[in-house]
């Protein structure tokens, strides 16, 4: 008779523990367990516009986003040769969501790796907002910012006119 008096008060003490640690972890905060979910390129978003070169032809070029934090970039070296673009070449370049620099730079020429100079750069700045007008002084590079599978348009890296 003891022992069916001990075999239930372990039954009961155990019950007891795992239905309170039940309890008990039924009111951890959603956030402490949660799991961060990668980005993957599916849920990138992208960035386009027009381009355009202070010539009678627009030269080869890239295209880059760099984080504003200057870790990461992102580059395409493929115009985009449409009518719907202004002056007939356009880009489109898929990023990871975060916040962008966008800017074109010359290709290298000859046989050369892919390349540029960063003496010249070409941004999205604030004397592109202004329509290029000389009497912007500022060529200060504008941030984008694009979320996950958010399309970005009409960001023009344009401004060959950094004085």
């Amino acid at each position: 008779m003891k022992k069916k008096i001990i075999i239930i008060a372990v039954m009961v003490l155990l019950v007891a523990i795992l239905g309170g640690g039940y309890l008990f972890l039924r009111h951890v905060p959603a956030v402490t367990y949660a799991v961060n979910e990668i980005d993957s390129e599916s849920h990138w978003g992208s960035i386009s516009g027009w381009l355009s070169y202070p010539s009678e032809v627009i030269p080869p070029m890239g295209i880059c986003a760099e984080t504003v934090e200057g870790e990461d970039l992102y580059c395409t070296y493929q115009m985009i040769q449409d009518e719907e673009f202004q002056y007939g070449y356009g880009f489109e370049l898929s990023v990871p969501p975060d916040t962008y620099y966008v800017y074109a730079h010359l290709l290298t020429d000859g046989t050369e790796k892919i390349g540029y100079t960063d003496e010249y750069k070409a941004y999205y700045s604030k004397f592109v907002t202004c329509g290029l007008d000389i009497s912007c002084t500022s060529h200060a590079p504008i941030p984008v910012k694009v979320g996950r599978n958010e399309y970005i348009q009409d960001i023009l890296p344009v401004d060959w006119f950094d004085f």
